[in-house]
């Protein structure tokens, strides 16, 4: 009579699962992994038109893209990069521009968010802004690290209708609406902008008040208010929010700027 066989053993751990077994379980949880959404500061901020926190995988994540003047890449030595953010953990957006001089006709970066729009009645722009150094020692030239424009589209491209930017000059800040009214600069003087620490700056433009305008606040306190010249505001079809070096000027020594929780809500 032949002897009893002893009965197979099973396995017991992941070495001994059968090779396949084991790669179609690490995809599984691979796929889990990468499934998880990070927990970031705009998923905490309800509803708004565009929000970005610069905590995902890449910066550029949420924007249609990164310009440069001139050449591509813009001025040698720009530089954009994820740094750590003490406004909402981990990180926040830095720009850097070397210093550039008069001859120069390419700069950057500028981060862009493009949306169509119908029925404007306003825009505000909300986001935390740190400038370490503007590189500008006149009030001859200005730099602005953030700019809205509000344009009408056609087969052609696109014609400004609007637009209002923060503008940083070596002693002065000043808040730029134009059309302007009476053809003037646009140019309202504004508190300066505190340099080396972080301040909430809003960007508020109504259309729908007659005449159309844009306000300015830093930290909830309005330090600037602007009125536009006459406006076709039923013909705008396109916003463009613009973060960086979205006003480039030469400049004797380096810019350097921080950008954290960008938020964007048409109205």
């Amino acid at each position: 009579m032949a002897a009893a066989r002893k009965p197979r053993r099973l396995p017991t751990s992941r070495r001994h699962l059968p090779r396949a077994r084991r790669r179609a379980g690490a995809r599984a949880e691979d796929a889990e992994e990468e499934e998880t959404p990070a927990d970031t500061w705009c998923k905490h901020q309800g509803t708004h038109t565009f929000c970005s926190d610069f905590d995902g995988k890449d910066v550029r994540d949420g924007w249609d893209g990164v310009w440069y003047t001139g050449a591509p890449g813009g001025l040698p030595g720009s530089k954009y990069e994820a740094v750590a953010s003490d406004r909402s953990a981990p990180n926040a957006l830095s720009i850097y521009e070397p210093a550039m001089g008069g001859e120069e006709y390419r700069g950057g970066p500028t981060f862009s968010r493009r949306l169509g729009v119908t029925n404007l009645k306003g825009v505000r722009v909300a986001l935390d802004l740190r400038i370490d150094a503007i590189g500008i020692d006149t009030d001859v030239h200005a730099m602005a690290p953030v700019s809205l424009t509000l344009a009408k589209t056609d087969d052609r491209g696109w014609e400004h209708v609007a637009s209002a930017s923060l503008d940083l000059r070596h002693t002065k800040t000043e808040l730029l609406a134009s059309p302007a009214v009476d053809d003037a600069d646009g140019a309202v003087a504004s508190e300066n902008l505190p340099r080396a620490k972080w301040v909430h700056v809003e960007l508020d433009v109504d259309l729908a008040s007659s005449p159309a305008t844009v306000s300015m606040t830093y930290d909830g306190t309005q330090v600037a208010k602007g009125t536009y010249g006459a406006l076709d505001v039923a013909t705008i079809d396109l916003l463009d929010l613009q973060i960086g070096m979205t006003r480039n000027s030469p400049h004797a020594s380096a810019f350097e700027a921080s950008f954290d929780n960008v938020v964007l809500d048409v109205l």
